[in-house]
């Protein structure tokens, strides 16, 4: 029976060591001249690795605007026949003009910018971000991972977004943002092929469109015939589409023609990602204000020190902690203290494949997860209950603390995001493990 016990307790610390070795060493194996780790890597955040530093600055420009006789704005200028420059121009007054007019620039504007930038950028896929904003300026600092395709993304994440549907014979503007719920990429039932945008509209626009649907079929000429209107897709005063009422007003919704049909597959993608991008940018709001992009800046920490430091510390506090529990629990002290490294080894091959992100937050949150466990393997040992009494208490504990890191998990932020994550997995482990490991041990050694 004795040599029984020796013999699990042996296999168990075994089993420690092994894991251990894979954990804090990996597994190697040669490739030509030179010996690789099999292991995944750690995920780093942009904390270790890099971020971009983007500041998104309220536009201050002016432009000038012109207006005629009757005090209304002049965009496109057209000259009727016999007229002179002179008398094209005659009455028009000309003024320079803010971008952003003081009315717009008010603390609730600030943050609702900042709302819709966090929108698209959730949009894009970018998994790593923070935001700073200046109550009293407006300006946003976005700090981002650096990846591939952020720069082609920065003219996405500036756009205004104010779409407008106008009327190309009388430049009335027909709808607008106001009237949009939301977007939908869709593809030609009969091809596969065709790429459109469908625009759905709350009520106002429904209703809406039922009028211009009825309006423009009613257009008539001066002989009595009827007349197809053309209507023009604009966003931030730039034409991206023009087609016929017939094909842009549909059922109580708006029809954006990306391509009718595309002949190549690239093609197909080519038009798939236009209508991604447009549908992006609608989907997300518009800015109240106009920004611009004033810097960008990649910045690469140095934190080879901060490392360096940081497992110094965490070895010298674990060493002592070791050192401790031996000297005072003897043989059970040098059980909990392999309970304890296996349980760190078992954690960070855990957070390895999970792809959870490291972070100071992440750290900080599995640092939690380490002294609770370390904390109950002394209790274990100290007391001589029964050990599931100890399981339970643990558990019980636990589940409060497991909500919390499931709701921090789904939050925006990724600092926030990776304490979730890494405090759901470092409590979930510790449960798991400490009920089929540390209680088996200890309670093989008390027999």
């Amino acid at each position: 029976m004795k040599k029984n016990k020796r013999l699990t307790i042996i296999i168990l610390i075994l089993l420690v060591i092994v894991i251990s070795l894979i954990s804090f060493v990996g597994i190697y194996t040669k490739n030509l001249n030179t010996y690789s780790n099999n292991l995944k890597n750690y995920d780093l955040g942009m904390e270790f690795e890099g971020k971009r530093v983007i500041k998104f600055a309220v536009d201050t420009s002016e432009e000038q605007v012109t207006y005629d006789a009757d005090g209304n704005v002049i965009e496109n200028h057209t000259h009727e026949e016999g007229e002179t420059e002179e008398e094209a121009h005659e009455g028009e007054t000309t003024e320079m003009v803010k971008v952003n007019k003081e009315e717009v620039l008010t603390k609730e504007n600030y943050q609702k910018s900042k709302n819709v930038l966090e929108n698209r950028i959730l949009k894009t896929g970018i998994g790593q971000y923070n935001f700073r904003v200046d109550e009293n300026t407006g300006t946003i600092w976005l700090e981002t991972e650096d990846i591939d395709y952020l720069e082609q993304m920065l003219g996405l994440l500036i756009t205004k977004g104010e779409l407008e549907l106008i009327d190309s014979e009388t430049d009335e503007v027909l709808i607008d943002n106001s009237y949009i719920k939301n977007c939908e990429i869709i593809q030609d039932d009969m091809t596969s092929k065709g790429v459109y945008l469908s625009i759905r509209l709350n009520k106002e626009g429904e209703k809406k469109v039922e009028e211009l649907k009825k309006m423009y079929s009613e257009l008539k000429d001066d002989e009595g015939n009827s007349v197809t209107r053309s209507l023009i897709f604009k966003i931030d005063d730039e034409q991206l589409q023009t087609d016929t009422y017939s094909n842009i007003l549909g059922n109580k919704e708006l029809v954006y023609p990306i391509e009718s049909v595309s002949t190549t597959q690239s093609m197909l993608q080519t038009n798939l990602i236009e209508a991604s991008n447009i549908l992006m940018i609608l989907n997300s709001g518009s800015y109240p204000i106009e920004y611009v992009i004033e810097s960008d800046e990649l910045l690469i920490p140095n934190t080879e020190n901060i490392k360096l430091i940081f497992a110094i510390i965490i070895t010298v506090i674990l060493t002592i902690t070791h050192i401790i529990m031996v000297i005072r629990y003897k043989e059970k002290g040098i059980l909990g203290v392999i309970s304890g490294i296996g349980y760190i080894a078992v954690l960070l091959l855990i957070i390895r494949y999970t792809n959870t992100l490291i972070t100071y937050q992440s750290v900080a949150a599995l640092i939690i997860t380490t002294i609770l466990t370390y904390v109950f393997i002394i209790l274990a040992i100290n007391k001589n209950e029964d050990l599931r009494k100890n399981i339970k208490s643990l558990i019980s504990i636990s589940i409060p603390v497991l909500i919390i890191a499931i709701v921090f998990s789904f939050a925006r932020q990724s600092q926030v995001n990776s304490f979730g994550i890494a405090l759901f997995w470092g409590t979930l482990i510790s449960n798991i493990y400490n009920f089929l490991y540390t209680k088996t041990i200890l309670e093989i050694n008390r027999k």
